[in-house]
């Protein structure tokens, strides 16, 4: 029997698949274009950002406050985004490691 994604497994997997959004700026970070057309720098991580928020114990909280940092964005502009731009931005830190 084959097991039945949900709306939002489907939703996610979509967005991943098409990642003509993330752009790499000669520094090395990354840009990402939200879907109103703006954009938003992720500069790439250092060491010291990865110590800053190892203290967290939640995944989803450490990634949010990683972003954050990385994004130079407060918690309510996070906060206030729609979530396929936030996901977006997942992507963007998600492409640091491949």
């Amino acid at each position: 029997m084959k097991k039945k994604k949900n709306i939002l497994q489907e939703w996610s997997m979509k967005e991943e698949k098409k990642l003509d959004y993330i752009s790499d700026l000669a520094s090395g970070n990354k840009q990402v274009e939200l879907k109103d057309g703006s954009k938003i720098e992720i500069r790439k991580p250092k060491v010291k950002d990865i110590r800053l928020v190892k203290h967290i114990k939640d995944d989803e909280e450490r990634e949010l406050n990683l972003i954050m940092n990385l994004a130079m964005k407060t918690e309510s502009d996070i906060d206030d985004m729609d979530f396929a731009d936030y996901q977006r931005l997942q992507s963007g830190l998600a492409s640091f490691l491949s």
